[in-house]
């Protein structure tokens, strides 16, 4: 019987060890697989980042480009300052808005367009500073926000 315990106990002592190192290399084998996500996902951030950089840049140059278009043409009306915005972008989804000195937005209906953020329009006529944001529209919708303050343009 001492041989059947020491036999039981031998068993029960390599299964013990068994889990044991079981679940070790599982707990190695969740940080391995956590610091990958990680890695991942500051990855996907960066490319992100990278991205919206190189998409605000280039809006950045077309805003600055129609404002330059905008001050040799000297537009009447809001039509014809949408005419010079269709020059020089391709896509649909961007809408063209101009604000007054008082930071009245309008589209190029004439109609208003609200902004949430309000900081934004402080920023660009009172501080006189480009401006880039992602913001949520009154609307609902969000947008990434690009603007760029110029001397005023009148007749319109």
């Amino acid at each position: 019987m001492n041989k059947k315990m020491i036999i039981i106990a031998t068993v029960v002592l390599i299964i013990f060890i068994g889990l044991g190192a079981f679940s070790n290399s599982y707990k190695d084998l969740e940080n391995s697989i956590d610091d990958e996500r990680v890695q991942y996902i500051g990855e996907i951030e960066r490319q992100l980042v990278s991205r919206s950089v190189e998409i605000r840049d280039d809006i950045s140059s077309s805003l600055y480009f129609l404002s330059v278009l905008l001050k040799h043409d000297k537009p009447s009306s809001f039509e014809d300052a949408k005419l010079n915005f269709t020059k020089i972008t391709n896509t649909n989804k961007s809408i063209f808005i101009l604000v007054t000195e008082n930071g009245v937005c309008y589209n190029v209906s004439g109609e208003i367009f609200e902004l949430q953020n309000k900081a934004l329009l402080t920023t660009l006529i009172i501080d006189n500073k480009p401006v880039s944001s992602f913001e949520r529209l009154i609307t609902g919708q969000n947008y990434l926000i690009t603007a760029q303050p110029e001397s005023p343009i009148s007749g319109f």
